[in-house]
């Protein structure tokens, strides 16, 4: 980093002419631009030389990357009006079209980065900038390393359904499942389903809720697709195809999804909201009010159990005639509470010996111990801990104590 500073500050360096001909890039300051170019023929093969906090550190962005306004540095994620102008300055100076820089773990084109990219799409630049690509001999089909190599799924997967289109029109080929399932071809999908492998089918229907393409997601169900799935990795993963519709606000298809058994308690793994939650989070007004519907129309379910490993002390597992561990079915979620609820309600004879009757307050002799720490003072809602959920250790009850 030091030494990319003194590079940067030392006019003339080619990094210094190569840095400001990335502000001249997303300013759109097209003078500028073509007298840097005209001055050094290199620099626009140049790569950044810049140390990220990205996968991995150095990206090596070219200036046509920088086009995209997409994986690089934050504060330069920019597009100007004039985008389409700067890219084909950069193409007639030399740029090289299908040039790779290191992003997002792999390798990317600026094609693939341009459409995943809000940055042109806001700006109304977009398709503009993919037909310009293509016009200079980008590859449709995609080149690259990594998860993001072809554009036509990444810009489906990103929901740019209008750069998947453009990407069609000019020869990206719809040849599987998956990209028939993104762009609704419901004929296509249907010949293609029965030679499709497991993990296509999954992309599919991911892919096929988060787009709203309802006839598709109807035929993957249809083919016994689990709608309660977490998406795949590259689909929004951790989430449910129902998650996905709800929060894009495709009506049809969180019916479908729901009539086919999607679950509404299901909680995505990062934010551990529920479909509701993410409707509600978009502004989704209208699904959310009929998945509040629908969940109040679901009976309640009674919470899954845990078995639980507890250890008493030797007075009390003479009163309740047991040996030294007994496993105990707790509801979730397993709390002291729950765990000793369990407890007295499988062996009666030791209500009030550790809490009391009417209190429910613990015994002064009494203590708690779970993967070696003392518990007895945490309040009775505290969750145990994962070892004991899982298994691994027993909840320890420990101390001398009376009848009650």
């Amino acid at each position: 980093m030091a030494e990319h500073v003194g590079a940067v500050s030392q006019k003339g360096s080619l990094v210094h002419r190569f840095e400001a001909a990335v502000e001249a890039v997303i300013a759109g300051d097209l003078p500028t631009l073509q007298a840097l170019l005209s001055t050094d023929t290199e620099l626009v093969r140049a790569r950044s030389r810049r140390v990220m906090h990205f996968d991995p550190p150095v990206h090596g962005a070219m200036l046509l990357h920088y086009v995209a306004a997409n994986g690089v540095e934050g504060y330069r994620q920019r597009t100007p009006p004039n985008a389409v102008e700067v890219a084909k300055m950069l193409l007639n100076a030399g740029a090289e079209v299908d040039a790779l820089a290191n992003l997002y773990g792999g390798q990317c084109t600026t094609m693939s980065l341009l459409v995943s990219s809000c940055h042109p799409a806001n700006a109304g630049v977009q398709i503009a900038l993919v037909e310009t690509l293509l016009d200079y001999g980008a590859s449709v089909e995609g080149v690259g390393r990594g998860r993001w190599v072809s554009p036509l799924m990444t810009a489906l997967v990103f929901g740019y359904e209008d750069a998947a289109e453009a990407l069609v029109r000019r020869g990206a080929p719809v040849n599987d499942l998956v990209l028939a399932a993104g762009l609704g071809r419901l004929e296509d999908a249907r010949r293609m389903l029965p030679a499709a492998d497991p993990e296509s089918r999954h992309r599919a229907l991911a892919l096929g809720a988060l787009l709203g393409r309802t006839d598709t997601v109807r035929l993957l169900l249809d083919a016994g697709e689990d709608p309660n799935r977490n998406n795949p990795e590259g689909m929004h993963s951790g989430a449910t195809p129902l998650h996905q519709a709800a929060f894009h606000g495709h009506r049809e298809v969180v019916e479908l999804l729901v009539s086919r058994g999607a679950r509404l308690d299901l909680k995505d793994s990062t934010c551990q909201g529920t479909p509701l939650g993410w409707a509600e989070h978009a502004g989704q007004h209208a699904i959310a009010e009929f998945l509040r519907a629908k969940m109040a129309e679901a009976p309640a379910k009674a919470p899954r159990a845990i078995p639980i490993r507890v250890v008493l002390p030797y007075h009390l597992r003479n009163l309740a005639r047991v040996d030294e561990e007994v496993t105990l079915d707790v509801p979730e979620p397993v709390t002291i509470a729950a765990t000793l609820d369990a407890l007295e309600a499988r062996f009666p004879m030791l209500r009030g010996t550790i809490r009391d009757h009417g209190t429910l307050k613990r015994r002064p002799f009494i203590r708690y111990f779970a993967s070696k720490e003392d518990l007895s003072l945490e309040p009775t809602d505290t969750l145990l801990p994962a070892a004991v959920v899982a298994g691994k250790e027993a909840f320890l009850v420990v101390g001398a104590m009376a009848g009650g």
